[in-house]
């Protein structure tokens, strides 16, 4: 079985003591009822996900400037100018990568909204920010649509590409293997 979260490994741990089962047994029980009675067991991606979405190559032409939102010099201006305001909001003492990277989306929220509104040396705005995965390899990039936000017209993004993504699809397969997922 895929790995799932405490909460529901803690139910299957209590569950397991009270019917006296080792607790493999017991999840295989639970994924067998759950396939039966056709619900998505833990490890899946429902096939919806993959047909709510679509895959796209971008173009953009003008130059532009990223965050790159792990470099040493970018988490040192987060605590210079949001230091205090996260630690009051959120209690974190020192934004960190740990910060950048985990799971409670408020302080990265508030991260991404005031870096947003930064005027950079240049006197432009940052087309975006860029970060190293959390999951490592790789990084992530994240556009800000300003024109669009701003009802000021179309940003300049050429969409290049778009595809379905396809249950077959030799990149998702790779990271669900990766993963110990499934999807349908």
């Amino acid at each position: 079985m895929a790995r799932v979260g405490k909460d529901f490994r803690d139910a299957v741990t209590f569950a397991a003591r009270q019917f006296d089962l080792p607790v493999e047994v017991a999840q295989k029980m639970i994924h067998d009822d759950w396939t039966r009675n056709g619900n998505m067991v833990p490890g899946w991606l429902p096939a919806n996900w993959r047909d709510g979405r679509l895959m796209y190559t971008l173009r953009i032409d003008e130059p532009i400037r990223w965050i790159d939102l792990t470099a040493a010099e970018s988490i040192a201006a987060l605590n210079r100018h949001l230091g205090q305001t996260l630690d009051d909001a959120f209690g974190i003492g020192t934004i960190t990568l740990g910060t950048l990277a985990g799971e409670d989306r408020g302080p990265t929220t508030a991260i991404a909204e005031w870096l947003r509104e930064q005027v950079l040396d240049d006197g432009n705005y940052a087309a975006g920010v860029r970060a190293h995965s959390k999951y490592g390899g790789g990084l992530c990039w994240a556009y800000w649509l300003r024109r669009q936000d701003d009802r000021l017209g179309p940003d300049p993004v050429l969409v290049e590409t778009e595809a379905e993504i396809h249950r077959n699809d030799a990149d998702l397969n790779y990271v669900l293997a990766l993963y110990g997922l499934e999807c349908r």
